[in-house]
């Protein structure tokens, strides 16, 4: 499972359909199909706050300027 933490509502939208663009090449390409495209995407969330991050094994800090 994939837990995206933004600052903003905004932040949190545009990281998911950044997700889901790259599934999308991906199954352009047939690399993926649809279906196993669609069950990596639901396993990926998002929030502006810490909540679901308490069991997490590996955080990743990534700043956009």
């Amino acid at each position: 499972k994939v837990r995206i933490k933004d600052m903003n509502e905004k932040g949190v939208s545009h990281a998911l359909r950044y997700c889901w663009e790259i599934y999308r090449k991906r199954i352009k390409r047939k690399r993926i199909t649809i279906t196993e495209a669609s069950k990596r995407f639901a396993a990926i969330s998002g929030t502006t706050d810490y909540r679901g991050f308490k069991r997490t094994d590996l955080v990743i800090e990534a700043v956009f300027e």
